[in-house]
């Protein structure tokens, strides 16, 4: 489903979410985005601010990432270019690591727990971007 499609749906059907994934053309920076409205029990209709973008994103091998939200007044460009999937059809990847994340979606990745060594981790970027090519799903992205 494109961006436009996913506000659509969960302004039509408040409680919905959907999830966006975007890999850096290198491999190495993954970016989850996740759409999602709310019902207000006093009202049902669904207002535009009661949508939400979460994003959860960081390098692959690396404990550190970046989290944020967004209202559809500020959301990033790259979100509208994403390709999405109803949340409830994926695993579920909130708090994980990128490499970890990916090896959820994609069960046929190597488990990344046993991934040390320099060489190893540059293999799995190059499967990581072969599968997500394929997938359908995963949008690369530029560099920045």
């Amino acid at each position: 489903m494109t961006f436009d499609d996913v506000i659509q749906a969960v302004k039509a059907k408040p409680g919905q979410s959907f999830t966006g994934l975007g890999l850096r053309a290198d491999g190495r920076y993954l970016r989850v985005f996740t759409v999602s409205s709310y019902e207000d029990d006093e009202n049902n209709d669904c207002d535009p601010e009661w949508v939400s973008i979460q994003f959860e994103g960081g390098l692959l091998f690396s404990s550190s990432g970046e989290e944020d939200f967004y209202s559809l007044e500020d959301v990033p460009e790259v979100v509208q270019s994403l390709t999405y999937r109803p949340s409830a059809s994926l695993p579920e990847v909130a708090g994980l690591c990128s490499e970890y994340v990916l090896h959820k979606v994609f069960p046929q990745l190597p488990d990344p727990e046993g991934i040390w060594g320099e060489q190893e981790r540059r293999a799995f970027v190059v499967q990581v971007l072969a599968v997500a090519k394929e997938s359908g799903f995963v949008t690369i992205t530029g560099q920045a």
